[in-house]
């Protein structure tokens, strides 16, 4: 559910936890990179499918699959 949400999930086994800081260090890095995106819905209602792109060639982009539209 997280990945199709755009979401990130967070999880190291059930053993005691060694260091929290490689979780951390990612979710700032995750903030830091973070940019605002307007989708044209074009009087859609519904669950829409979501693709998402960009101009640089070879950028990875973590975004949902799907948007529900009102």
């Amino acid at each position: 559910m997280g990945e199709e949400t755009g979401g990130y999930a967070y999880f190291e086994d059930l053993a005691d936890p060694v260091t929290i800081a490689p979780f951390l260090a990612n979710l700032e890095q995750r903030f830091d990179n973070q940019y605002d995106v307007t989708i044209d819905a074009r009087d859609l209602r519904g669950l829409q499918p979501v693709r998402l792109r960009t101009e640089t060639p070879n950028l990875k982009v973590s975004g949902p699959t799907r948007i529900y539209v009102q």
